[in-house]
C-alpha cells in the first residue's frame, strides 16, 4: 500500500499554511521553509512509451502535478522544485544536451534544488536494474559520483519529509 497520500496530506497540513523553521542536523534553521503542492493530475500519463514512469512517481503526480518542497521563504536558496508533468520532457532534453556523457537511456529529470545546480533524476528504463531509483545529479561531478538518494520516489519523498527538506543523502555517506 502506498504511503504517498499520507505524506502529501502531512505536507498540506504541516507545511503549506505557514512558513516555519525546520530542524536540520539538530539545529533550527534561521530562515523559514514552506511547501506548495499543485493540484493532482486526474490521469497522469507517461511522458513517452520509452519512459514508463515508476508507479510511485505516477501516484505522486496524481496527487500533485509538481511541487515546491521546503522552499526557503526568505532568500529562495533552499528547497526542491518538482516539475509539472508537462515540463519533464523539456527538462530532460536540456539535461541530455548539457551532459551528453552522463546521460543514459531512461534518465528523467523531475526537479531541481533551489540555490544549487543539482537536479533530481528518476530512472525510467524498466529493463535497467535501477528502474525507479532516485539520483541527485551533481553539477560538476560525473555520473559515477552522483548520490543514489533512494530506490524509489516514494521512499525519497518520505525521507525528504522526515528530514524537513534536509539533504539526507549527504548525511548518510
Amino acid at each position: 500500500m502506498s504511503i504517498l497520500p499520507d505524506i502529501v496530506g502531512q505536507i498540506r497540513t504541516h507545511w503549506m499554511l505557514e512558513p516555519k523553521k525546520a530542524i536540520h542536523r539538530g539545529k533550527e534553521l534561521s530562515f523559514p521553509l514552506k511547501c506548495h503542492l499543485n493540484s493532482g493530475e486526474k490521469s497522469p500519463i507517461n511522458i513517452s512509451p520509452d519512459l514508463p514512469l515508476p508507479d510511485s512517481l505516477m501516484r505522486f503526480y496524481s496527487l500533485s502535478n509538481g511541487a515546491e518542497l521546503f522552499k526557503d521563504e526568505s532568500y529562495g536558496q533552499w528547497g526542491l522544485k518538482l516539475y509539472e508533468l508537462s515540463k519533464l520532457s523539456h527538462a530532460t532534453e536540456c539535461f541530455k544536451n548539457e551532459r551528453k556523457s552522463d546521460f543514459v537511456k531512461g534518465d528523467l529529470i523531475i526537479g531541481e534544488f533551489y540555490g544549487d545546480s543539482e537536479y533530481l533524476l528518476v530512472r525510467c528504463d524498466p529493463l535497467s536494474q535501477d528502474y525507479g531509483y532516485v539520483y541527485i545529479v551533481l553539477p560538476l561531478d560525473q555520473r559515477a559520483d552522483w548520490y543514489i538518494a533512494s530506490q524509489s520516489f516514494e521512499k525519497f519523498i518520505q525521507k525528504f519529509y522526515d528530514f524537513q527538506g534536509d539533504k539526507f543523502w549527504e548525511i548518510n555517506t
